[in-house]
């Protein structure tokens, strides 16, 4: 998993829809002996116990940017997915007049159980593949690099 890169990417980002006092720095991949993270269940246990719920504090209630800076190309990719609810689904119609779309957002929580390490490398790549692009699948994606993980 490249996270230099993916890190660059997201702080850019953050840096736009927030300001840079809240990029996220290096330390997050450090273990407690300041140490580099050594494995992959070990950077999947920091990132969704302190990455998301850090940019879930800077982007409260505001899903897409969370879904911009997570990744992930459509509503079912990458860390933050979306389900479109038809206006139906509601029983007072005059709530949902003005909302051109019903999105319900949530956390992919499912990509921290080790048996999906493939589907959380493949969530990170998204941050910085982008759009469609993350669609690829994983075999299209290991020729690149993958020192640090």
């Amino acid at each position: 998993i490249p996270l230099r890169d993916i890190f660059v990417r997201m702080n850019e980002k953050i840096e736009v829809l927030k300001d840079r006092d809240h990029r996220i720095g290096h330390s997050y991949l450090m273990d407690k002996d300041d140490r580099p993270l050594k494995t992959v269940k070990d950077l999947q246990m920091r990132w969704f116990a302190e990455i998301i719920p850090l940019l879930q504090e800077y982007f409260y209630n505001e899903w897409e940017k969370l879904k911009e800076i997570l990744g992930g190309g459509s509503l079912k990719d990458g860390f933050i997915v979306g389900e479109e609810k038809d206006r139906e689904f509601f029983d007072n119609r005059e709530l949902t007049d003005t909302i051109d779309k019903i999105i319900v957002w949530r956390i992919k929580w499912e990509l921290m159980r080790e048996d999906n390490v493939e589907k959380f490398k493949e969530a990170m790549l998204s941050i910085v593949k982008g759009g469609d692009e993350g669609d690829k699948s994983s075999s299209e994606e290991e020729g690149g690099e993958d020192k640090e993980h």
